[in-house]
């Protein structure tokens, strides 16, 4: 996972971490869970934010992408590298994929 990594292909689903975590990689281990758990997820972003009182809860919006080489799944938001609170990773690969497909 990389932290200030964000795909920017269309999302195929987006989902919100559904219990929120003490710690910050909380949603992202949630939501890499999930992903690896669909067939349709190749890769995944996950904005993390601090919920609750004292701002020490954390959830995540999951975005799941169904392409990484192919259909230029693996572009990325170049304003977000060095972001504290966007992660990705890449769950699955296309079969015989190439960049551009």
């Amino acid at each position: 996972t990389y932290r200030g990594l964000d795909f920017s292909h269309r999302n195929s689903k987006v989902t919100t971490s559904p219990k929120s975590f003490d710690y910050v990689m909380g949603p992202v281990l949630e939501c890499a869970g999930l992903c690896n758990k669909d067939p349709d997820c190749l890769t995944y972003t996950v904005h993390v934010y601090g919920q609750g009182f004292d701002g020490k809860h954390y959830l995540g919006d999951c975005y799941f992408h169904n392409a990484w080489l192919c259909d230029w799944g693996s572009n990325y938001h170049e304003n977000s590298i060095g972001s504290k609170t966007i992660f990705s990773a890449v769950c699955a690969q296309e079969e015989d994929a190439k960049p551009g497909c």
